[in-house]
């Protein structure tokens, strides 16, 4: 299982009425976890953000249509150095 929660999804060619309808129409759905996680990175203040991707695919119809997969993660800040990284509780020191 992925660190990050994933969600699917799928985009066809859309039946425009007009020209400026869009080209392509579909769903994606977003998870419970996925939520949660975008609302923790609004309270931590950060942007929430899904990571989306796409694959061209043709459905058993043989309507071709784009396969999608979003994706939301944490930004964690990076330590400055490695010593940051490190934080021994005082009962591991050896002295």
């Amino acid at each position: 299982m992925s660190k990050y929660p994933k969600s699917e999804g799928a985009i066809f060619a859309n039946k425009k009425e007009r020209d400026n309808h869009p080209d392509l129409s579909g769903k994606l759905e977003v998870t419970k976890d996925q939520i949660k996680m975008l609302i923790e990175m609004g309270k931590a203040g950060q942007q929430p953000v899904l990571q989306v991707a796409g694959w061209n695919r043709k459905s058993q119809a043989g309507q071709s249509y784009v396969y999608l997969s979003a994706e939301a993660y944490m930004k964690t800040p990076k330590p400055e150095n490695d010593m940051e990284r490190f934080t021994p509780d005082d009962d591991e020191l050896p002295f």
